[in-house]
Parts: C-alpha cells; sequence; structure tokens
C-alpha cells in the first residue's frame, strides 16, 4: 500500500517532446507583428512534410515512390508563437502509449538531421555536407528542397533554434546557394550491391567494416532500421557477404557509405 502511494506521488516519467522555433525573415514578414497568412501556413506545411518524411526515412519505412508513411503520428504539432522575427514554436506529437524513457524517436532525429543539412548547405565544406546527407532519402532530401524553394520565392529566409544550436539563413541568396548545394548536381546519391569479406559491425556508434579486396576497405555508418547487429556479427564476422549501401558523395569529396540491409551471405 505504501509503495503505491509513494509511486502514485512521483512525477510521471515520461520523455520529454523534441521542441524547435521556426522562424521566418523577409517580404512576408512584418517584424515581429505578424506573418502572411498565405506564406506562413505554406511555409509551416512545407517544413512539417520534410520532417515527416525524414522521419520516414530513418524508419526504414519509405518506398522510392507513393504515399508517405506514418505521416500522420510524424507530424509536427505548433504550440506557440515564435517572436524576435516571426515564427512557431513547434513540438514533436507523442503518443500517450508510448513507453516512458523512450529513446529519441524518429520525428527528434528527423529534426536533428533536417538542422544539420540545412546548416551544413550553406557552409563551403563538402564533407560536412556529405556526413549531414549520408544516409538520407532521396525522397526526404527533395522536401528539404521543396522547403527552401517555397522561401525563394515568396523572396523569405528563415532561422531554426533546436535544442542548444541555433541555424539562421543570412538572407535570401543564402538560402539559394544552399538550394545549390543540395541539388542533384552536387550531392550525388546512389544505391550500390557489393560484394566483400564482411569485417564486423559495431553496436555504438552504428558502423560497419568491409574488405572489398583490390578496390581496398571501406567503413560506413548502419541505417536505424537494421536491427541486431550482434546477430550480424555471429552470421557475418569474416564471412563473404553481398551487401546493399547508399553512396553519399559531394562533387569530388570523399564518399560516404550507408549499410541499408541486413547482409546477405554469399553460398
Amino acid at each position: 500500500h505504501n509503495i503505491a502511494q509513494q509511486l502514485a506521488s512521483e512525477p510521471s516519467m515520461t520523455r520529454e517532446p523534441a521542441r524547435l522555433l521556426l522562424t521566418f525573415s523577409g517580404a512576408p514578414v512584418v517584424a515581429s507583428h505578424g506573418v502572411a497568412v498565405e506564406f506562413g501556413s505554406q511555409a509551416v506545411n512545407a517544413f512539417s512534410d520534410a520532417i515527416a518524411m525524414m522521419a520516414a526515412s530513418i524508419a526504414g519505412v519509405l518506398k522510392p515512390t507513393g504515399r508517405m508513411p506514418g505521416k500522420e503520428q510524424h507530424q509536427l504539432l505548433i504550440t506557440d508563437i515564435a517572436r524576435g522575427s516571426f515564427g512557431f514554436q513547434l513540438e514533436e506529437r507523442i503518443d500517450e502509449a508510448q513507453l516512458p524513457f523512450e529513446e529519441a524517436g524518429n520525428v527528434e532525429l528527423a529534426i536533428e538531421r533536417t538542422h544539420a543539412l540545412l546548416s551544413a548547405a550553406v557552409i563551403e565544406d563538402d564533407d560536412s555536407l556529405a556526413d549531414a546527407a549520408a544516409g538520407l532519402d532521396q525522397r526526404a532530401i527533395e522536401k528539404v528542397r521543396q522547403f527552401m524553394s517555397l522561401l525563394i520565392d515568396h523572396d523569405a529566409f528563415c532561422a531554426l533554434s533546436f535544442r542548444d544550436s541555433a541555424f539562421r539563413f543570412r538572407d535570401v541568396e543564402q538560402v539559394r546557394r544552399g538550394l545549390e548545394r543540395i541539388g542533384t548536381d552536387n550531392l550525388i546519391e546512389e544505391s550500390l550491391v557489393l560484394d566483400g569479406l564482411f569485417q564486423g559491425v559495431l553496436s555504438k556508434p552504428r558502423a560497419f567494416q568491409m574488405d572489398l579486396g583490390e578496390h581496398g576497405v571501406i567503413t560506413g555508418k548502419v541505417l536505424k532500421s537494421v536491427d541486431d547487429l550482434d546477430g550480424i556479427n555471429r552470421e557475418c564476422h569474416y564471412q563473404q557477404v553481398r551487401v546493399r549501401l547508399q553512396k553519399t558523395q559531394v562533387r569530388h569529396g570523399k564518399p560516404r557509405y550507408v549499410l541499408m540491409e541486413r547482409p546477405e551471405l554469399m553460398v
């Protein structure tokens, strides 16, 4: 009885939802007073769609075409107005049925990856951009491009604040330059099927290593949806395997590899 009372009096131990501030500047914005309705609604929708597509990509359930899976559960909530410039506080929607202290959800990871991609788009560092884009689905990156295109079309730019990190476009020209940087001519992604000697995976930081013989040794990340890494090590350690990888490269920079599926043992 005493234990039950004590548990009842303890604060609810649930994970805090991820929150971010998205503010806008430029032609559709009147200082910190307001934003044109048409632009504001379109911009928040475009950003929310980018996050939802990114979350579906991280979950590993995104197909090359068709309806975005899980769009409803991956949508953001508008919870407040953000001042300074004018914008919105957006928040991850957490299902009450989720377990307490769940690890960062796919939406939180999607916000993190989108923030990183936008930040890397405007600095002249091809390696940083390749790191930010590695493992992201083309459909998710395309949604980020659409958001940036919408800003340019309305002569607007934005700032994004998430956790302790803030990112801001200086002006519309910087948005335009960032869009070129993540364009398909500059940021090149391709799927590869390779055979080689699988040297193993590390659960933290979810990395793999593989010997391709005369083509050398490659290392890379493991997609979040690839599970049972210990089982992969037991089955595939120093075995000849076939793997499906995503290769991400910016111009002539060093390629990044992501293991997309469980390795297949060569018979």
